[in-house]
């Protein structure tokens, strides 16, 4: 799979390996943050900034799984 394609919510229930109610409750707590990125509660597509984001919250191995780039944070 390539470095910067968008990776479905589905998906990443797979990789955690949950049932969708769960993990439907999971993104529910991660909700805020995931709208200050501009993903909102409905989007079944995230993009790979938004997927590092909740793999690294919800504790999924990606590096085993998919390789996604993110793009470094500006120098402030």
């Amino acid at each position: 799979m390539f470095q910067d394609e968008f990776i479905t919510k589905q998906e990443l229930r797979e990789w955690a390996n949950c049932p969708r109610r769960t993990f439907t409750r999971w993104i529910r707590l991660q909700q805020p943050a995931l709208t200050a990125m501009g993903i909102g509660p409905r989007c079944r597509r995230l993009p790979p900034e938004a997927a590092a984001f909740l793999c690294k919250q919800l504790n999924i191995d990606l590096e085993k799984r998919k390789f996604i780039k993110v793009k470094p944070n500006a120098p402030q």
